[in-house]
């Protein structure tokens, strides 16, 4: 699991970053929930509906339409194919990386030391053959930290602690909210332009998700649980 949700989906998730632009890796890492509902169908065996399969599609045609729309006879420059087939991996590792946790009834908190201890390990052994350590001004440190504290391992802790509760759906929502205030950011902060293929790849994909997580909010609290 540390291997997986921790290491391997960070990594592949900041590779495509530094090769990519930063609206497209976003927006393509928000495949990871349609990924968690394939997942949860073969792994928690949560069944599969017509619903569920309709949002799998809008959501990889959101893929297809950020990814041919940017790239097919290099029209945009600002899209990469190979940071967009690294965050898809990205968002099916995280994908089968939730769905694991929910499988998996260990106290949350524990669990989610024991797969960051992991992860950490599995860093420090490929780091000579990856990267090299150098030293980090104050604003970089800080956002190390940051990252490494509360958009790792506090959000992960919260994230399973949702799954286990089972009001992930009520909280897709306000989850779906993040790629969209994303690009706002990444517009002021990056500069960077905001492309017809980004916006409409980002709807498919969100109203994908969204649509799949519906396809649960008929079942009773005992049946989510």
């Amino acid at each position: 699991m540390g291997f997986l949700g921790c290491y391997l989906y960070y990594l592949l998730f900041f590779a495509a970053l530094k090769i990519g632009t930063a609206q497209e890796v976003f927006i393509l890492n928000y495949l990871w929930p349609i990924m968690l509902v394939v997942f949860a169908s073969i792994i928690l065996k949560e069944g599969i509906n017509i619903r569920r399969i309709l949002g799998i599609l809008l959501g990889f045609a959101g893929v297809a339409t950020i990814i041919f729309g940017g790239n097919a006879i290099h029209r945009s420059p600002v899209f990469n194919l190979k940071a967009d087939l690294l965050v898809i991996f990205a968002a099916c590792c995280y994908g089968l990386f939730s769905a694991l946790g929910k499988k998996l009834k260990y106290d949350k908190l524990v669990a989610t030391f024991h797969y960051y201890l992991f992860a950490c390990i599995f860093a420090i052994l490929t780091l000579p053959f990856l990267t090299e350590l150098r030293k980090l001004s104050m604003p970089e440190l800080f956002g190390v930290i940051w990252i490494g504290a509360m958009t790792n391992g506090i959000a992960t802790f919260l994230w399973f602690k949702a799954l286990e509760s089972g009001e992930v759906v009520r909280a897709a929502s306000l989850v779906f909210l993040t790629p969209f205030v994303s690009l706002i950011y990444i517009s002021v902060f990056l500069h960077e332009p905001i492309t017809v293929a980004s916006l409409v790849g980002l709807v498919l994909i969100v109203s994908g998700a969204i649509i799949a997580d519906e396809s649960v909010k008929g079942k009773s609290p005992k049946a989510n649980q």
